[in-house]
């Protein structure tokens, strides 16, 4: 997929938090690409579901105690603040 900065970040989280096996990013014709190696338990992936709430025609803005837990709590959240990610 086509690599940035946003998604570098993204994927740095989610290699940190046991998600995904690895990533990287390779350069080609000038364009870097950002590849990732997702990671299975016991044959079956350890992601199952990602949604993006927010996207930047349609910002959602939540305060602290507004933010749902991401599975009851067994999930991983990501999110950003004014001063960034």
């Amino acid at each position: 997929m086509p690599s940035s900065k946003l998604k570098l970040a993204i994927a740095k989280v989610l290699k940190e938090e046991g998600y995904i096996d690895d990533f990287s990013v390779r350069d080609e014709s000038g364009k870097p690409s950002l590849d990732v190696r997702l990671k299975y338990y016991a044959g079956r992936p350890v992601i199952e579901k990602i949604d993006r709430v927010s996207r930047p025609g349609l910002r959602i803005y939540k305060g602290n105690g507004e933010i749902p837990k991401v599975m009851n709590g067994l999930g991983c959240g990501d999110s950003s603040h004014l001063q960034g990610a």
